[in-house]
């Protein structure tokens, strides 16, 4: 039986690092961001990321909380260091809470960002235990702190979902 679990979230909100720490528990597993997402892959255990509502996604769903100015003002700042432009902020998080109170409607789990920077370990452990997996939190919260810098490439890590110098919680 396939298990597909979910990792939603507004952008800067922590849900690349919700991402990679329901990977790593689900490994050996399919992962992916959501625009990639098929289905078809014959591993038992996909993870898929995704920003955007999507009804038709159906899974165990985790999602990252942060509040919205935090948001806006790491979005500046990752936009400013990426390059990327974002002008009107307010139609940017207009669209993020529809889709954040979808996803809240159908969430197992919710991972507050301010308790993944307190303590990332728990909230491995609070994952792993909502998915039903016995892990080894420790050692996943000090991988994922290891992430950033081992991302090869100009490019967006397939695995990852992250970029070269790409830090997920700023």
């Amino acid at each position: 039986m396939m298990r597909v679990f979910i990792c939603a979230g507004p952008q800067r909100s922590g849900s690349t690092w919700l991402f990679n720490a329901v990977r790593m528990i689900a490994s050996p597993c399919y992962s992916c961001a959501f625009e990639k997402y098929i289905g078809l892959d014959s591993r038992h255990r996909h993870v898929v990321k995704v920003h955007r509502y999507a009804s038709h996604l159906h899974g165990m769903v985790f999602i990252t909380e942060r509040p919205e100015q935090d948001r806006v003002a790491s979005m500046r700042r990752f936009s400013q260091v990426n390059g990327d432009v974002i002008t009107d902020y307010d139609r940017w998080m207009e669209e993020a809470r529809g889709w954040e109170v979808a996803w809240r409607a159908r969430a197992k789990l919710i991972v507050r960002y301010d308790d993944i920077l307190e303590r990332p370990d728990w909230q491995v452990e609070r994952i792993a235990n909502t998915m039903g997996f016995i892990t080894d939190p420790l050692g996943i919260s000090e991988r994922l702190a290891r992430l950033p810098d081992e991302v090869q490439g100009d490019g967006w890590d397939e695995t990852t979902l992250l970029r070269k110098g790409h830090r997920t919680l700023i």
